[in-house]
């Protein structure tokens, strides 16, 4: 079977800058699946720059292996 990648825009406005706990309450954000890294950073980039005016909401592109 042929194994490609597939990538997500995923974040949300987090607790602190380690962005490790998003707020209490807050959703998670998830986009997605894209079939080129390329048009997930756009995606990102976009969502990211709308939300500019929140300090800790952010974005990030992560891509995970699929088969078929």
């Amino acid at each position: 079977m042929e194994q490609k990648r597939i990538y997500f825009v995923c974040g949300g406005v987090f607790t602190d800058g380690q962005l490790d706990h998003l707020e209490s309450g807050g959703t998670p954000e998830c986009y997605g699946p894209y079939h080129e890294a390329a048009v997930a950073e756009r995606v990102c980039e976009e969502k990211n720059r709308r939300n500019v005016d929140i300090c800790w909401h952010h974005l990030y592109v992560v891509s995970t292996l699929t088969t078929g």
